[in-house]
């Protein structure tokens, strides 16, 4: 089982959801789908450490990560919104997540062209992020 929410409530100031329960496997995929304000967001953010659930444990390949910092987690998430750089190019917003990892110039850059090279964006790299489109 790669992820497994069991039993997951969480209360956030009025917000308040209860007992979440849901396992994914390697190469499934999860859709969580709701109206806004329904909790899809801080489910997510729950499981990546950013809050701690009020009950209920998360595990990632077996191993209980309920009560591990963000940083120890190895999860990372795309918003909806825009959350770039606007000073950066492409090519330096993408760095800036793998120099957290990576000390390696060198590694940087072939991981930056391997993955823009995936999304089919290569031509985006020197581009700042406020000359592009949704």
């Amino acid at each position: 089982m790669l992820l497994k929410v069991e039993n997951l409530s969480i209360e956030l100031g009025e917000f308040k959801l209860e007992k979440a329960s849901f396992e994914v496997d390697k190469g499934d995929y999860l859709i969580i789908i709701g109206p806004t304000g329904s909790g899809k967001t801080i489910i997510l953010e729950t499981i990546a450490g950013f809050y701690q659930p009020k009950q209920g444990r998360i595990y990632m390949n077996g191993k209980d990560i309920t009560g591990l910092p963000p940083e120890k987690r190895g999860i990372s998430m795309v918003y909806q919104d825009y959350v770039l750089f606007p000073h950066m190019s492409v090519y330096e917003n993408i760095a800036f997540g793998l120099r957290k990892k990576i000390n390696d110039e060198g590694m940087i850059k072939r991981e930056i062209e391997r993955i823009a090279k995936v999304l089919k964006i290569p031509h985006l790299l020197n581009r700042s992020p406020t000359t592009l489109s949704g």
